[in-house]
């Protein structure tokens, strides 16, 4: 069953946690993160940090370490719900930031305008 919460995505984690996160294979996650690494590159000029660990049996076997932004990323392909969230908070953000500049044209506006009011009160001549 994979998990939706996005307060439980933490700033780092490994292809392991994401394996657990999601209720998938390993050796899936794996996969597809390799093969959605060229586009993550082409995206990004980043690639996925390759790292290892040291299985039950004491042998070493390959993981990646990942960003929040890979983490969310690569999670997105499992799950509907999670690709829909991660959808709408960014435009919840550029709403936000939309409104924002806005606010700041605003001000900006009427500072402008006590500036000139200002200046047609004072004899410049």
């Amino acid at each position: 069953m994979t998990n939706t919460n996005l307060s439980l995505v933490k700033e780092c984690m490994t292809s392991l946690d994401l394996s657990a996160f999601t209720g998938k294979r390993h050796s899936d996650v794996l996969r597809d993160i390799r093969e959605m690494s060229k586009s993550w590159f082409k995206v990004t000029q980043r690639n996925f940090a390759d790292s290892e660990y040291i299985d039950s049996t004491g042998r070493k076997q390959p993981m990646f370490k990942l960003e929040k932004d890979e983490i969310l990323f690569i999670a997105s392909k499992y799950n509907d719900e999670l690709r829909a969230m991660i959808i709408t908070r960014l435009f919840q953000l550029e709403k936000g930031k939309i409104q924002l500049e806005k606010e700041q044209n605003r001000v900006l506006r009427i500072d402008n305008d006590r500036l000139w009011d200002k200046l047609d009160r004072q004899d410049l001549y």
